[in-house]
């Protein structure tokens, strides 16, 4: 398409000129005003009409046609309606400012809002102003014509570009569109309005409902803003959106605007509301607003007001539980929560990869709306990771041909299931991004840079969790003026910083020491203090794990006479592979009551990798202390452990 199929002036060699508008010039008295601006940038052919408003960019109108075509805006400009212009004023909006902002009213009486990027209407939303009770207040155009979900305002703002600008380019973010035609109204043009108001009470999974926020057309302007000022409604609804905006747009760039008391948004305070007594403020005010603004409170220094909108969830709910799998004995134990922060250990071999990805596929099941990631270079390669979490999911054989093998239809529903809730995290020294040179050959395994990778994942898939599938495969090149103790406690906190910024659930594996073996020639079961480097591995988390199998018996005095007999064993091997093991999950720290207690659950290991319950100890408080003694020490009462637990053979239900 060319500027001249729409009737619009050529001019060669020249990349922005005023010309006369094809749409409107003709119905004006003024018919050779240039009013029509062209930009006839190559990829970036726009036009835009500063009388009728006509608009448009030639590089991508063809994909937006249907949209233009259900607009219902008039083909000729006119007058608002007097009910529509009424509006208006009872929320304080001057017709100046409407027009402004290229909003209109259809033949029907509806005022369309329209959104604009590079001068092209990529969607409108509708309001009704004579709403009744039954009818549609607002609404959207349909999807199936193609449109784009964004900020409203985003085409009309104005930013300066020069690297040594002397002013901050700052940008209101406002909950609705009354609020942003406010601040407006008042002389605050860099302002937009979220496409949809706040997300629902509730919601857990907000990839859609902030999709805009990561839309490529956004983050090329988000680059060049200093500072977003964020005019979010005083309620519940809008601490939600606070919230989780302030995480998608970095805490640092943003600033809180508040109200004075009993005032919910911008509109009240500019106009008051009749209906709780609130007079009206008027512009001063407004302003004062904005000049207020306060920026997000930084650690350390927290007010009850800073944390209001928790206050009143506890009040409301009291300390809940996290989540958990639908396993009574498990959930028992522990259950998970955002941002708490949880480390698994156990010695190599004993199934700590197998138990917590086991867990994870538990979780999703039963809550849907999860999706985690996953840095496990441990178990590679990636596929090999994807295969194993399809073949716990249908408990049958990834590989075709085998008589208990997946069909295809379940491989497909597994892979399905997969894609929505799974993402690993894989960079190398020749596949990785740098996130603006953050990330590079030298340190792409490093702490740091995964969570760079993780907080990606948080912003635009709206991952709850990640696990860390080992501490101990991660880049940890300890600094010479450091020793390893205060690196590793310097690592644990920034994780525990890193959760509660962006209000994530972290799991992270970590290998303890060498262990000594008991006469059985079983490993004794670790405790977090075994872990190598720290007694922060015990001291950080909110939730501590212990992994733990005997693997091993001892020989009988007539079968080890019997092997001797015929040569078959060295005398120094008296024990055989047990023919059953068990899996023990010793939950050795909970910080919060709410979430869990300490306790040992014994499970079966099945097929594919899959647990069932076999037994919990009830009585693991009276010993705790004595299992957590050194392992000299804790010989005795390790015997008598898995005497008891080896005693006893028949299965809990789930």
């Amino acid at each position: 398409m060319t500027f001249k199929d729409l009737g619009i002036e050529e001019r060669s060699g020249t990349i922005r000129y005023a010309t006369i508008c094809p749409f409107c010039s003709h119905l004006r008295k003024k018919k050779t005003d240039p009013c029509l601006t062209v930009n006839n940038e190559e990829d970036n052919r726009w036009y835009h009409c500063n009388h009728c408003g006509e608009s448009g960019n030639l590089d991508i109108m063809e994909r937006y046609a249907k949209i233009k075509e259900h607009s219902e805006r008039p083909v000729e400009e006119k007058a608002f309606s007097n009910v529509v212009s009424r509006y208006f004023r009872k929320r304080g909006i001057s017709l100046s400012t409407v027009k402004r902002e290229r909003i209109y009213e259809t033949e029907k009486g509806i005022i369309g809002f329209p959104f604009y990027e590079n001068k092209q209407l990529i969607n409108v939303k509708f309001f009704n102003p004579m709403f009744q009770d039954g009818g549609l207040k607002w609404w959207q155009l349909k999807k199936e014509y193609g449109t784009k979900t964004s900020f409203l305002g985003l085409d009309n703002i104005d930013i300066n570009l020069e690297y040594d600008r002397k002013q901050e380019n700052y940008v209101i973010i406002t909950e609705g569109e009354w609020d942003m035609l406010t601040w407006k109204e008042v002389g605050y043009k860099n302002s937009i309005s979220v496409p949809q108001g706040a997300p629902a009470i509730g919601s857990k999974n907000f990839q859609k409902e902030f999709e805009y926020v990561q839309d490529p057309y956004f983050q090329k302007i988000y680059k060049d803003i200093d500072t977003f000022y964020l005019s979010i409604d005083a309620d519940e609804a809008g601490e939600l959106l606070l919230r989780e905006l302030s995480v998608m747009l970095g805490k640092w760039k943003c600033r809180i605007i508040k109200y004075p008391k009993d005032y919910k948004d911008i509109n009240e305070v500019f106009i008051g509301k009749k209906e709780k007594n609130l007079p009206p403020l008027g512009k001063d005010a407004v302003i004062d607003c904005f000049k207020t603004a306060q920026m997000f409170p930084i650690q350390g220094i927290i007010h009850p007001s800073d944390v209001h909108y928790e206050m009143m969830q506890y009040r409301k709910e009291g300390l809940q539980p996290g989540l958990g799998i639908n396993v009574p004995e498990l959930d028992f134990l522990f259950t998970i929560k955002k941002p708490h922060i949880m480390f698994v250990t156990g010695i190599p071999g004993m199934g700590k990869s197998v138990f917590v990805r086991w867990y994870w596929v538990q979780l999703v099941k039963v809550h849907p709306e999860i999706k985690v990631a996953m840095f496990t270079p441990e178990n590679r390669p990636v596929h090999r990771e994807y295969v194993k979490l399809a073949e716990l999911l249908k408990c049958k054989s990834f590989m075709q041909g085998l008589p208990d093998s997946m069909t295809d239809e379940e491989w497909k529903d597994a892979m399905n299931f997969i894609e929505k809730h799974f993402i690993i995290v894989a960079p190398d020294r020749y596949n990785f991004e740098s996130f603006d040179g953050s990330v590079k050959k030298t340190n792409v395994a490093a702490l740091n840079s995964i969570c760079k990778y993780i907080s990606y994942l948080k912003k635009t898939e709206g991952i709850f969790g990640y696990i860390i599938d080992a501490y101990n495969k991660l880049d940890n090149d300890i600094p010479p003026y450091m020793s390893e103790t205060k690196y590793i406690e310097t690592q644990l906190d920034y994780l525990i910083d890193f959760n509660a910024f962006y209000d994530l659930f972290g799991c992270i594996i970590a290998h303890p020491t060498k262990l000594q073996k008991d006469k059985s020639g079983n490993y004794f079961m670790p405790a977090l203090y075994d872990i190598k480097g720290s007694s922060a591995w015990y001291e950080k988390p909110d939730i501590g794990l212990v992994i733990h199998r005997f693997k091993f018996e001892q020989l009988t005095a007539e079968e080890l006479k019997e092997l001797e007999e015929i040569g078959e064993v060295e005398r120094e091997l008296k024990y055989k592979a047990r023919e059953e093991t068990y899996t023990y999950i010793k939950v050795e720290k909970i910080r919060f009551e709410e979430i869990g207690t300490e306790g040992i659950l014994k499970m079966n290991f099945l097929k594919y990798n899959n647990f069932k319950v076999a037994e919990i100890d009830k009585d693991y408080h009276l010993k705790h202390s004595k299992l957590n003694q050194s392992n000299e020490d804790q010989k005795g009462e390790q015997d008598s452990l898995y005497l008891q637990f080896s005693e006893k053979d028949e299965d809990l239900p789930f």
